[in-house]
């Protein structure tokens, strides 16, 4: 039986393990290029990894950094956005860190649609979709593990400024 004290429990084991696999697919596939590139007695693949394709996984990782520096159980769930309480600062500082996040998908989307995805393209399409997929799983290891922080509702009393 799953009560919700061992879920939530489990859910930060999770949420890492999501971010390790996140990794590891982007470092075979680097691996895969560069093995093919110097071993490979066929047509070499046209493309090598170059710094500008660890920046989506580096933003990615921020965003998740970002995203776990705050605690839910600071946000008061009647405040405003402009309030001068620390909860609108906690949901600003949510929505920046969900832009850098969203901003590292869109990135990894586009490098993969520019340079892995091409009809002129000779080489393997793996290293476009596994940038795409490793920031996807950071992303999703961030929300997973911002929710195993869950708010108990029973701290806060409804109606009380």
């Amino acid at each position: 039986m799953c009560t919700r004290s061992s879920l939530r429990n489990f859910l930060p084991i999770f949420a890492g393990i999501l971010f390790a696999v996140a990794w590891w697919v982007w470092i075979d596939s680097h691996v895969y290029v560069t093995s093919s590139f110097y071993l490979s007695t066929e047509t070499p693949i046209s493309h090598t990894i170059t710094f500008v394709h660890y920046i989506p996984g580096l933003v990615a990782t921020l965003g998740l950094i970002m995203t776990n520096l705050v605690s839910l159980e600071n946000v008061n769930p009647t405040s405003w956005m402009f309030d001068p309480e620390i909860s609108s600062k906690i949901r600003f500082w949510l929505f920046a860190s969900f832009i850098v996040s969203f901003a590292a998908v869109g990135g990894a989307m586009w490098i993969l649609a520019a340079q892995f995805l091409p009809a002129h393209n000779n080489g393997s399409q793996y290293p476009g979709i596994a940038l795409a997929v490793q920031t996807v799983l950071i992303f999703a290891s961030s929300v997973i593990y911002l929710g195993s922080k869950t708010i108990n509702p029973e701290e806060y009393e409804y109606g009380s400024l």
